[in-house]
C-alpha cells in the first residue's frame, strides 16, 4: 500500500512541475525568437499569394509596413509567444500530468491521457485548417472588399499578425469541443441523448459562433460551421462510447 506524502512533499514536487513548465516554455519563447523572421514568412505567405494574385506585386514591402519603432521587435514577440507556447505545450502538459498521476486512480490515469492526446491532436488540427482553408479565404474577402469600396488595403504588420494569431487560437479551441464533451459525458453531466435531443440548437449555436470568429462573409462562415458541426456529431459518437464504457 502507497504510503501519502507529507504536505511539504507535495509543495517541493509542484515546485519542481511549476520550475520544469516555466523553464519549458521560456526555451521554447528563445528557439521561436530566433527563427522569428522565418515565422513571421509562414505567417504572411497567405497575404502575399493573394497580393501577387492580385498583380500588384509591388506592394508586397509596402504591406508588411510598421508604424512604431519598436513594432518589428514586437511583432518578433507576439510570434514568438505564440509558437513557443504551441511547442512547449506537449512538453508542459507532460509535466502537469506526471504531477497529478500519482493522486489518480488507474481509470483517471487513462481518462487524463486520452484527453490530452486527443486535445492536442484537435487544437493543432484546428490550427491547420485555419491557416490552409479558412484564413486564406477570409482574408481574400477583406482584401477584395478594400478593393470594391475603393479602399487601399495598406494593413500595418502589428494588426495583421494579431488578427492571424487570435484566429488560429479561435479554431484550435473550437476544435476541442470533443474533448471538453468527453469530461463531462465521464463526470455525467452530459448524455448522448441529451446531445441528440438539442441538435437543432447546437446547429444554431454552431452558426452563431463562426460568424462571430470569423470575417463576415458566408463563405468563411460555412468552412468554420462545417468542421464545428462535424465536431458536434463527433461529440455524440463519444458520449455514447464513453457512457457504454461506463456500463461495461
Amino acid at each position: 500500500m502507497l504510503q501519502e506524502k507529507p504536505f511539504l512533499d507535495h509543495l517541493e514536487d509542484l515546485r519542481k512541475t511549476l520550475l520544469s513548465i516555466v523553464f519549458s516554455l521560456f526555451a521554447a519563447l528563445i528557439f521561436s525568437f530566433i527563427f522569428a523572421p522565418k515565422i513571421l514568412k509562414v505567417l504572411t505567405r497567405p497575404l502575399n499569394r493573394i497580393i501577387i494574385n492580385a498583380g500588384s506585386q509591388e506592394s508586397v514591402r509596402p504591406m508588411l509596413q510598421s508604424l512604431k519603432p519598436a513594432g518589428a521587435f514586437l511583432v518578433a514577440l507576439k510570434i514568438s509567444f505564440f509558437a513557443g507556447l504551441m511547442l512547449s505545450l506537449p512538453l508542459c502538459l507532460y509535466f502537469l500530468s506526471r504531477f497529478v498521476f500519482p493522486g489518480l486512480t488507474k481509470k483517471e490515469r487513462n481518462l487524463l491521457i486520452k484527453s490530452l492526446l486527443l486535445g492536442g491532436l484537435l487544437f493543432f488540427s484546428g490550427v491547420l485548417f485555419a491557416y490552409f482553408v479558412v484564413f486564406p479565404l477570409g482574408l481574400l474577402f477583406l482584401w477584395n472588399y478594400h478593393t470594391t469600396m475603393g479602399i487601399v488595403p495598406m494593413w500595418t504588420i502589428e494588426h495583421f499578425i494579431s488578427f492571424e494569431l487570435v484566429f488560429f487560437l479561435a479554431f484550435g479551441l473550437v476544435f476541442e469541443t470533443p474533448v471538453l464533451v468527453l469530461l463531462l459525458v465521464q463526470f455525467g453531466i452530459l448524455s448522448q441523448k441529451l446531445l441528440r435531443q438539442n441538435r437543432r440548437y447546437a446547429i444554431v449555436f454552431i452558426f452563431i459562433l463562426a460568424a462571430v470568429l470569423t470575417p463576415p462573409d458566408p463563405v468563411t462562415q460555412i468552412c468554420m460551421a462545417i468542421p464545428m458541426f462535424g465536431l458536434f456529431e463527433f461529440s455524440v459518437w463519444i458520449a455514447g462510447f464513453v457512457e457504454k464504457r461506463k456500463i461495461n
